[in-house]
């Protein structure tokens, strides 16, 4: 059969196969693909759609389906990737299994590769979370610090400990991180309540944007609620950096990825574990 055919005849199961047995979340997997002989392999369905997986099973249950058999072969069961691949090397090792669309993302692959930070800006990295921690132990029943910073001049321009009690009700807003998008913002109305030339770092794009803590950074010993998550997504946080996770409320990676919800319209960076065996202590 001429090559020009072959194609035609795939690109025609291809596209009926798009519209009757669409493969859902797996829009990275790439439909066909084509060996070192020359011979094509298209992916017909999810293996979930089959009730019964034995070949004899796959057979009949294809037949039933509204799409044209006479120039395809026999069906077999392979393996892809499950999500897109961040990296080229992931995608490399995907793309062994079954052909994958890949779009690499240049600054993950820095991250990964450990280059995304100089030698200066690791050592205020990790200065940053010892203040955070030294804040934490000024609350004796929850030893949770924070730390809001400015990159651009690494201005530490507030910090709270955790300010809850287990028997007090009012105090139960008072986590660590909110405390500190509190003092924050409370910087920016006296900033705005005085006639002199005294102004935040950043004070005059964040007042143009609206936002509190545009282009800071939050140092955090534990991973951060919904609450705080959602706090920190509309005051507009740049980074955040927390030391231990909360396998039960944490929102920026355990439970929750708060920072990377495709519902949301901003998205923040999330680096943990600075400091990880220091702060376990305090829980």
């Amino acid at each position: 059969m001429l090559n020009e055919t072959i194609i035609s005849i795939c690109m025609l199961a291809i596209r009926q196969f798009k519209d009757h047995l669409p493969l859902d979340g797996l829009t990275h997997v790439k439909r066909i693909r084509k060996d070192e002989h020359g011979n094509y392999a298209i992916i017909v369905c999810l293996r979930k759609h089959l009730s019964d997986i034995s070949e004899l099973a796959m057979q009949e249950w294809i037949k039933n389906q509204p799409i044209s058999w006479e120039y395809l072969g026999n069906l077999y069961i392979v393996q892809v990737a499950a999500t897109s691949a961040l990296t080229r090397k992931q995608f490399e090792v995907a793309s062994k299994y079954w052909p994958i669309s890949f779009y690499e993302d240049k600054r993950i692959s820095t991250a990964i590769e450990g280059k995304l930070f100089n030698q200066e800006v690791i050592q205020n990295i990790y200065n940053n979370m010892d203040i955070a921690i030294s804040t934490a132990l000024e609350n004796s029943m929850f030893k949770i610090g924070a730390v809001m910073v400015d990159p651009e001049s690494n201005k530490v321009l507030a910090k709270a400990s955790d300010g809850r009690s287990r028997n007090v009700d009012s105090s139960l807003l008072k986590h660590a991180v909110m405390t500190c998008i509190d003092d924050i913002g409370k910087m920016h109305v006296a900033v705005e309540n005085t006639n002199n030339s005294s102004k935040l770092p950043n004070e005059e794009s964040n007042n143009q944007r609206g936002y509190l803590c545009t282009g800071y950074d939050l140092y955090v010993t534990k991973e951060p609620c919904v609450m705080c998550a959602m706090a920190l997504v509309h005051s507009r946080i740049k980074r955040v950096f927390y030391a231990v996770e909360d396998k039960e409320y944490g929102a920026l990676g355990s439970r929750y990825k708060i920072h990377v919800h495709e519902g949301l319209n901003h998205h923040f960076e999330v680096f943990k574990n600075i400091y990880r065996d220091r702060c376990l202590q305090l829980q």
